[in-house]
């Protein structure tokens, strides 16, 4: 039973599948390193061989560096390496093939067959290796052991001839035994790997829970602050999403944008009320106290290192695209590409909601003032975004 179980497990490992383009790549340097090593040691086999007037086994060892110096190069520029590899290895096989045919070398070429199947298994895998030494050790038995020997022309001894396909048996087990052990091992590993990663993932999650939370109790705060602009931080968050989606963000800069305005008005946390609640107009002091609510914000996300470049909605969303906003006076493409989202989105939220010293703007003016804006408040490829947007009803003109 225990000798059953054992076969069994053994089976599933031969069985199983690996990801051998993966490893392959993960590996492709030294492969191609291989690769030129045997190209220069043919090249050199075939200069001895040519030397010694041996002209069939020029040829071959030509074939063999062009096969090796080829796949070198597939390699390298393609980066296909199952297809080129697949195609050297039939290169490989009928050389060999012919080398034990003809008997080469007085045989001495036939060596090369019990190194093939280890090598093989190495670089491609168990299955390959074992499919090309199962070839070479039908063909080494027919030819040696039956009476087909005698219409072949070999060069072989009587002693090579009874001992080779016993040899060569005995090699290719003991390759096999070895590369089905190192398969095992490698598959235990991935499995563990898989496993940690998967933990990882789970820890990564929880920390990214914990995050979305403390932002959403922030963004309380802040509306909580400022009563009169309840919910502005999301919906400018929502429609920066959109914006952001609509110019072919990908998923990941999304999702960060989508934070960094979130938390865009932090900065008011630090403004007193008098000045942030205030129904009428700002004094010029007053005004100048209310814009480094962006200074305060930028300090503020700048110590939170879950959500990287969070600073920058808050520090820059109020910088114009013709330079005349604050608190750098920046232009155009100096301002941050998120930040040039967020001051549309926040733009639109504002005149899109009623005040507490003005009612919600109709949807005629705000139309026109931010076709108006752009080039000059704001960056023209996030308003030509926002009016695709419009006209696809995915940012609506009615409150969210």
């Amino acid at each position: 039973m225990k000798l059953k179980n054992r076969l069994k497990e053994y089976w599933q490992v031969f069985c199983a599948n690996s990801s051998i383009e993966q490893k392959l790549k993960a590996n492709g340097d030294n492969l191609r390193y291989s690769l030129l090593i045997m190209s220069v040691f043919c090249l050199v086999l075939a200069l001895i061989n040519a030397l010694t007037q041996q002209y069939s086994m020029t040829v071959s060892t030509l074939f063999l560096f062009a096969v090796f110096v080829s796949t070198y190069l597939v390699m390298k520029f393609t980066g296909k390496y199952t297809a080129s590899l697949s195609i050297c290895l039939i290169g490989l096989v009928i050389t060999l093939s012919y080398y034990v045919i003809t008997g080469e070398n007085n045989g001495f070429a036939a060596l090369w067959t019990v190194m093939a199947p280890m090598f093989i298994m190495i670089i491609i895998g168990v299955r390959a290796g074992l499919t090309v030494g199962i070839y070479f050790q039908i063909l080494l038995t027919v030819l040696f052991w039956t009476p087909l020997r005698s219409f072949v022309e070999m060069h072989y001894t009587d002693n090579f001839l009874r001992r080779f396909p016993l040899l060569y048996l005995c090699a290719l087990v003991i390759s096999f035994s070895a590369m089905l052990a190192r398969k095992k091992q490698r598959l235990a590993l991935d499995a563990y790997q898989d496993k940690l990663e998967k933990a990882v993932q789970a820890e990564h999650n929880k920390v990214k829970l914990i995050a979305f939370e403390t932002v959403g109790a922030i963004i309380g705060m802040v509306d909580a602050k400022d009563d009169y602009t309840d919910d502005h931080s999301r919906r400018v968050a929502h429609y920066s999403l959109l914006l952001a989606q609509e110019m072919g963000w990908d998923q990941q800069a999304a999702e960060d944008l989508y934070f960094s305005a979130l938390l865009h008005d932090i900065g008011k946390v630090g403004i007193q009320d008098s000045i942030l609640k205030k129904v009428g107009s700002l004094t010029n002091n007053e005004y100048a106290i209310m814009k480094t609510h962006t200074s305060i914000g930028a300090s503020i996300l700048k110590e939170m290192s879950f959500l990287e470049n969070a600073d920058e909605g808050a520090l820059y969303h109020h910088e114009k695209y013709d330079g005349t906003g604050y608190p750098f006076g920046l232009r155009g493409e100096d301002i941050p590409k998120c930040a040039r989202i967020i001051c549309v989105a926040d733009s639109f939220d504002a005149m899109n909601t009623a005040r507490v010293y003005r009612a919600r703007r109709d949807k005629e003016y705000i139309l026109s003032e931010i076709r108006n804006g752009s080039g000059k408040q704001f960056d023209p490829e996030v308003v030509d975004a926002f009016f695709r947007c419009i006209e696809k009803k995915t940012i609506h003109m009615d409150l969210l």
